[in-house]
């Protein structure tokens, strides 16, 4: 079976380890023939917010092709973890 769409991509400004960047995403999915695939960076908290604005101007500096569509990959935290990230002790 032949995958044929791709809504699970991180670019670089995700706050995970992907290193993605937009213009190598386009390149591949055309190289391996995806019709259809999204940029769903991570977004926990308000602290990473900047990164989602920074990978949107990429996206949309890239102009991309009509089939490349743009999202965000939503993680739910509890308090703890928010006043941990607030403090700066978080790691991925």
């Amino acid at each position: 079976m032949k995958i044929k769409q791709n809504f699970h991509i991180h670019s670089q400004r995700s706050c995970d380890s992907a290193c993605a960047k937009i213009l190598d995403i386009i390149a591949e999915m055309d190289e391996f023939g995806i019709e259809e695939y999204g940029l769903t960076d991570h977004v926990h908290t308000a602290y990473n917010l900047p990164d989602i604005v920074s990978a949107r101007r990429d996206y949309l500096a890239s102009r991309p092709p009509a089939n490349f569509h743009f999202g965000v990959e939503v993680s739910c935290m509890d308090q703890r973890e928010c006043d941990r990230v607030a403090a700066g002790d978080y790691t991925a």
